[in-house]
């Protein structure tokens, strides 16, 4: 499984003059089996989202997103029900991993990616990832 963090769409929506824009969008154009974001980086990517669109369009972004970038959205492993274990486990997880010198979202990104079959994660920002997680991570260039 090829996860893809949150970066790779920003730039494909939000940053059209970027001298990345054209590797990147060679990326996200390749047919890619088993590629998935989280449910987190779909959040992140409607947060930057909502200051340039309207509450429609971001709604339309999140609820069609895995149409959009043909992906599975991965969500935390949790229970039918989540109890205060599930949020203490997805909590201490993302904990563990800020203790790695990672951000709050990232953490929780990372928490969610190493709980499935991902084997890769394409970043443009490969230094907030790089030896802290097992996953190779690479650019969507390297890839």
């Amino acid at each position: 499984m090829v996860l893809i963090d949150s970066d790779v769409f920003i730039l494909d929506l939000f940053f059209p003059s970027d001298p990345r824009i054209r590797a990147n969008r060679r990326f996200i154009e390749r047919d890619i089996a088993g590629r998935a974001t989280t449910v987190f980086n779909a959040l992140e990517v409607c947060g930057i989202a909502s200051f340039k669109k309207s509450p429609e369009d971001v709604k339309r972004l999140f609820y069609d997103f895995h149409q959009i970038y043909h992906l599975d959205i991965l969500y935390p492993d949790a229970p039918v029900a989540p109890s205060g274990d599930f949020f203490m486990g997805l909590i201490t997880g993302a904990f563990d991993r800020i203790l790695r010198r990672m951000n709050f979202s990232d953490a929780l990104i990372l928490s969610v990616a190493e709980s499935f079959d991902a084997t890769t994660f394409v970043t443009w920002n490969v230094k907030h990832f790089e030896g802290r997680t097992s996953l190779r991570v690479v650019t969507p260039e390297q890839f």
